[in-house]
């Protein structure tokens, strides 16, 4: 039977925005519902995505709050208005889009928002890089770039392949370079395919195999999937973002995460060794 939760769980009450809580406002209160949602279809909609949020806070709540940190962060620390700006600011969109699917269940959605991210930040880089803003126009206007083609042009700027030639000796992998024909360690181009998995109708990548039954329910499996895609793409974006703005700080929140002893938690080889050095390169 459902419940209503104690009032005296914050979570229990909804917030609405106030009228000057909006940058453009005339300041006027909102009129009344004109056209209410009927009860049984709102908790048609809203009571299993309810029941995963409160289960998810009450027993991932720490990571959940990291992950909130993070897209904070991520907005302080935008450079000077511009190509990568722009991005970025997109970038936040997926990045809170994510958190919201994950903590409400929706694990396939919050891992399909972090492709639209990686995709994003890595055409930023290289326009930003070649001072390309036609090509970032064209694509700004619907234009579909494709991932491994952005990458091979990445490579071919000569500060560029230098430096992740140097980790592929390093690390036997490299950022887009690795030690065989086939790419498959090559940490940005591993993972897209990764996260193309769950981009695409496949079978072996839906919520209901993540959730092992209808839902949406909370599922470990499934949180864990979302929670570390979402700290490898960000530690990605954040180095991609930092190869186009050399200026780019780094918040606390994300050096934490960053940290040998953090990646391993999320990282496997040989793309933890490829992501700690170029942490230490580029944020020496």
């Amino acid at each position: 039977m459902v419940k209503n939760l104690e009032l005296d769980d914050f979570r229990a009450v909804r917030r609405v925005l106030e009228p000057d809580d909006f940058a453009l406002t005339d300041g006027q209160p909102d009129p009344p519902p004109s056209d209410l949602i009927e009860e049984q279809a709102w908790c048609h909609i809203m009571t299993l995505p309810d029941d995963v949020a409160i289960r998810t806070t009450s027993f991932q709540g720490s990571r959940i709050s990291l992950l909130s940190e993070i897209v904070s962060d991520w907005i302080q620390i935008l450079p000077e208005p511009g190509i990568m700006a722009s991005a970025m600011l997109d970038v936040s969109d997926a990045f809170y889009s994510s958190t919201f699917n994950q903590m409400h269940g929706f694990y396939k959605e919050s891992i399909s928002a972090l492709r639209s991210a990686l995709e994003t930040i890595m055409l930023a880089t290289h326009c930003s890089l070649t001072a390309d803003e036609d090509k970032w126009r064209r694509w700004m206007e619907g234009e579909e770039l494709r991932f491994g083609n952005i990458c091979d042009q990445i490579l071919t700027l000569p500060n560029v392949r230098s430096q992740d030639t140097q980790v592929l000796q390093r690390c036997g992998a490299g950022l887009f370079l690795a030690n065989e024909p086939s790419n498959r360690t090559a940490w940005a181009r591993t993972l897209y395919r990764r996260l193309c998995r769950y981009s695409h109708a496949r079978g072996d990548a839906t919520n209901a195999e993540m959730w092992n039954s209808t839902g949406p329910i909370y599922s470990a499996e499934g949180f864990r999937a979302s929670y570390h895609f979402f700290l490898e793409v960000h530690a990605l974006c954040l180095i991609l973002a930092k190869y186009a703005e050399s200026t780019l700080q780094i918040s606390k929140t994300a050096a934490l995460v960053l940290r040998p002893d953090s990646i391993e938690l999320y990282l496997e080889e040989p793309h933890r060794s490829v992501c700690s050095a170029l942490y230490s390169a580029l944020w020496p």
